[in-house]
């Protein structure tokens, strides 16, 4: 018996906190928005540039091709064929 007039003083609790919480809440929505108005600012500046500039003349690239000593093909074709997992 006591135990339930504790969980109804307890329930009862929580409700009127949660009224004055919403109400709060509900009057603190009803503000009108802050505004800052700012007046408009110029900045003016120079772009710095570089004093000097060097270019490097284009590599001589020459690729190579290598000779395969093995053939892969047989392997690559066995790979295919076995279960993946």
């Amino acid at each position: 018996m006591k135990r339930r007039i504790w969980l109804i003083l307890a329930l009862a609790a929580v409700l009127s906190i949660m009224l004055v919480a919403s109400s709060a809440w509900a009057q603190a929505q009803n503000k009108p928005a802050k505004s800052i108005q700012m007046e408009a600012l110029g900045v003016e500046t120079q772009i710095q540039r570089p004093e000097a500039v060097y270019f490097l003349p284009p590599a001589d690239v020459a690729f190579e091709t290598s000779v395969m000593r093995k053939s892969f093909v047989n392997k690559i074709k066995n790979s295919i064929e076995e279960e993946p997992f």
